[in-house]
């Protein structure tokens, strides 16, 4: 839509060289309104729309550039298959996927990343998360806490060049920006909650000083936050060596069982250098014989470490040996301090797992180095799960990397697609970020998209070739290296299977429900009443569900309908995205279900298609999409 707003008392003719060249006319203090529409023909581009304008005013001409940006996406349900392990020149690897039945045609892309510091799995990661939403304390730790450890990292491996340099001001500059945000989760008791409200969370203020105590060694920060944190935690103490927990169970953190919260705040604490914990160590100690938890025994186990009691450390690292499978997973685990299950509290599991086995390398470096190889396939476009099970993945990676392979010397790796070279990439020994070949292949990938249909097979190879072994003065090195790397096939799918999940979204826009292929009409301005249902089919509670309401774009919510949900506790939090509605509830009971209403208005005349939107829980695997609708708006006459 176009807007012609003349404020003087003569008349004004804009003229538009397009296509079809537009005249029109506005009168002295008017302003008129001409809907110029576009079709779009290619899918999922950035689009730069150009017009030349030029008026007539009083009799002079005058002339305009307008040059605006817009992007279009493909319909259907964004899905991915990663795939991850190490490679290296004697290790060269492939992997395949079949595209499903209801796959949208074109547009399947591929990324592929070698990651072969620390640092770039760091680097990664927080880019993979920043891509989901963070609306609460523990979910902007996710974007944060990765700098944090990124910036420790470069205070014992900065080689001093201007790229590292750059690295550090860029972290620094990141960092400070996420402080400010996380600092406005603290209580007025002191603690830390996931939205900032009273009462605050003594595992998640546990978990707040480990990150700001590591914080203050690379920037500054005001003191009092941690000194109000530790005070109201320590007053959370009971005569039992544990902790008295909140009455008000608020979320999969609030809620996990009494061990494990005791075990994670003292890990974090001990973790954070605090000492003062005898009664706490003991108690956990005792509790440790007769619980078999590998994620509560490997918390004790580093614990253990941590205050200077290696030998039951030891004991307990010895044990969690018991549990760790073939593939190097560390499982049996009933339940993390997120309530999570399944694949992520494995991860979680493991992770803390090498966290303490490299307490003693000499005795358990062997089932350290099998985990890491876990870990590192477990990786899916840079991120290991959930916003802990990353963290912690993290916090093992560099606790390893002492004893990990580099690269070990210059060559190539190339990254194929059934059979035809979509990218290569040059790398040396001293990289320290990771190795992308997402706009490579994009790129060379855009002539292959055509020959992908559903049930076509996609074949992905990665290998390194141009091999020269070097070492670090400069002489031939080591022949071989071995580093992890992820693979990831993107595409969009019409028509998942997501019916399994006991999570599930209804969706309606002026009482008619949305499926697949809604189509709905309004007029440009109109209000459309969208209703919001989530229901929580499952037999156990469920934490941190997250309702993403996919808009069109030419529609955008009414912001005080949100503010008002909030305020009454419909809803514990909202944030919103491009094209999107982002709801948060801290916990769901068991057979339940939750309704919103808000109003969202159309803004912009013509046809537009909505994001998918979809309901999951934010520390597990349960995911229910609704495929994408389409709202036509017509110009109003006003």
């Amino acid at each position: 839509t176009l807007l012609l707003q003349n404020t003087s008392s003569l008349q004004s003719v804009l003229s538009l060289s397009t296509a079809n060249p537009i005249k029109f006319t506005a009168a002295a203090n008017e302003t008129t309104k001409k809907l110029l529409e576009f079709t779009i023909l290619d899918q999922n581009q950035s689009i730069p729309l150009t017009i030349n304008a030029s008026a007539i005013f009083d009799g002079e001409s005058h002339q305009a550039l307008i040059t605006k940006q817009t992007s279009s996406y493909f319909a259907g349900i964004p899905l991915q298959a990663t795939f991850g392990s190490k490679i290296g020149p004697s290790t060269p690897v492939s992997h395949s996927f079949t595209l499903p039945d209801s796959y949208v045609d074109k547009s399947v892309t591929v990324r592929a990343k070698v990651y072969p510091t620390p640092f770039s799995n760091m680097s990664e990661s927080l880019a993979s998360l920043i891509r989901e939403p963070y609306g609460c304390f523990e979910q902007t730790s996710s974007t944060t806490f990765p700098l944090v450890m990124a910036l420790r990292y470069f205070k014992l491996h900065n080689d001093g060049s201007d790229r590292v340099k750059e690295l550090i001001a860029d972290s620094l500059a990141k960092l400070q920006n996420g402080y400010e945000k996380l600092i406005t989760f603290q209580t007025t008791s002191g603690g830390f909650e996931w939205f900032g409200s009273d009462p605050a969370h003594e595992a998640l203020t546990a978990y707040g000083i480990l990150q700001f105590t590591q914080m203050k060694e690379v920037m500054g920060i005001d003191s009092n936050v941690l000194s109000r944190a530790t005070q109201w935690l320590n007053g959370r103490r009971n005569n039992d060596g544990g902790y008295t927990l909140s009455d008000r169970v608020l979320d999969s953190f609030g809620s996990s069982p009494q061990d494990v919260t005791d075990a994670y705040i003292v890990w974090a604490l001990s973790s954070a250098g605090i000492t003062n914990l005898s009664q706490q160590i003991e108690s956990l100690i005792t509790r440790a014989a007769s619980n078999n938890d590998p994620y509560f025994t490997a918390l004790v186990a580093i614990s253990c470490y941590n205050l200077n009691k290696a030998d039951s450390g030891k004991q307990l690292a010895q044990k969690l040996v018991s549990s760790q499978q073939v593939n190097g997973s560390v499982t049996g685990a009933q339940t993390s301090i997120t309530r999570s299950y399944g694949e992520y509290l494995d991860i979680e599991t493991t992770a803390l797992s090498v966290l303490a086995w490299m307490k003693d390398d000499d005795t358990f470096g062997a089932n350290a180095s099998k985990a890491m190889n876990y870990i590192v396939a477990s990786v899916k476009d840079g991120a290991y799960g959930t916003t802990q099970s990353t963290i912690l993945s993290l916090m093992a990676i560099v606790e390893y990397e002492v004893n990990s392979d580099k690269l070990g010397g210059s060559g190539e790796f190339v990254l194929s697609a059934n059979g035809t070279e979509v990218g290569r990439l040059p790398f040396t020994k001293t990289a320290q970020e990771s190795l992308n070949f997402d706009d490579l292949a994009a790129e060379a990938f855009e002539t292959l998209r055509d020959n992908y249909s559903a049930g076509s097979v996609v074949n992905l190879s990665l290998s390194v070739d141009k091999y020269t072994p070097e070492n670090a003065s400069g002489d031939a090195g080591s022949t071989d290296f071995a580093i992890p790397y992820s693979m990831s096939v993107f595409y969009k799918d019409l028509s998942p299977d997501t019916n399994t999940s006991p999570l599930t979204l209804d969706l309606s826009i002026n009482g008619s429900a949305v499926v697949a292929g809604s189509s709905y009409s309004f007029t440009e301005g109109e209000v459309l009443p969208y209703t919001v249902k989530v229901t929580h089919n499952g037999s156990e509670n469920a934490g941190m569900i997250v309702a993403v309401v996919g808009l069109p774009g030419n529609c955008e919510p009414v912001f005080s309908d949100l503010r008002s949900l909030k305020e009454a506790g419909t809803i514990d939090y909202y944030e919103t995205k491009e094209r999107e509605v982002i709801l948060y509830w801290r916990t769901m009971d068991a057979n339940t279900s939750q309704s919103v209403n808000f109003n969202v208005k159309t803004i912009t005349p013509g046809t537009y298609s909505a994001a998918a939107s979809r309901v999951y829980t934010y520390y597990g695997t349960m995911e229910q999409w609704i495929a994408p609708y389409s709202v036509s708006s017509v110009a109003s006459t006003a």
